[in-house]
């Protein structure tokens, strides 16, 4: 027993064991934009708030494809009655190639109500094929990091073990100056970081 627990010893005592973390990075641009908008609009008459709703549904249909809204009178602290007001939620996609036309539904809208947009989101359709690029790069590296040891070690060298952590990078983008303009900035770049961590052990 004595001399198999020597053998094991000596065995492991020339042994190695290599770790590392290295990232991977490619730099993408959004295939789609999403956009949510809040439109809120009035009249005092009832059938021409519904008109101005429906115009505004319209105009943004080409680009956008669900639209919901609700309207209510107001009153004074009377109880007379003012105005109706409607608010109406709008949710766009589209490819950054129709970005001058959402441009042009902007100014329409604003001709007729007032716009928030609650949110602006880059859709990357083609983020899990880079990724897979990146994991194959890494998986690759990293075999031939083990056989370039294995020669200069003159011992087998193998990898155990490889794990993924794949963060997007994504910058603030303003697609605009502002609520109150419909001039579009450029889209800038975002970057994939592929982070990998992988152990090499040469016996």
């Amino acid at each position: 027993m004595k001399k198999l627990i020597f053998i094991l010893i000596f065995i492991f005592s020339y042994s190695y064991e290599i770790t590392d973390i290295k990232t991977y990075s490619q730099y993408v641009k959004p295939d789609n934009i999403q956009i949510f908008l809040n439109v809120e609009t009035q009249n005092i008459q009832l059938n021409n708030l519904l008109k101005k709703i429906s115009d505004i549904i319209n105009s943004s249909k080409n680009i956008c494809q669900k639209a919901d809204y609700n309207f209510y009178p107001v009153y004074d602290k009377n109880g007379n009655f003012r105005i109706y007001k409607a608010s109406i939620n709008i949710s766009c996609i589209f490819t950054k190639n129709k970005i001058n036309e959402f441009s042009k539904i902007l100014s329409s809208i604003q001709t007729k109500a007032k716009i928030k947009m609650n949110s602006i989101n880059l859709v990357y359709e083609n983020k899990e094929k880079i990724l897979n690029i990146l994991r194959k790069k890494a998986y690759k590296n990293a075999q031939t990091t083990a056989k370039k040891l294995s020669d200069t070690l003159n011992k087998q060298c193998f990898v155990t073990q490889i794990s993924f952590n794949c963060p997007v990078n994504k910058k603030p983008i303003p697609l605009y100056r502002s609520y109150n303009t419909v001039t579009p900035l450029p889209i800038q770049k975002n970057k994939i970081n592929l982070t990998v961590f992988y152990k090499i052990e040469c016996y």
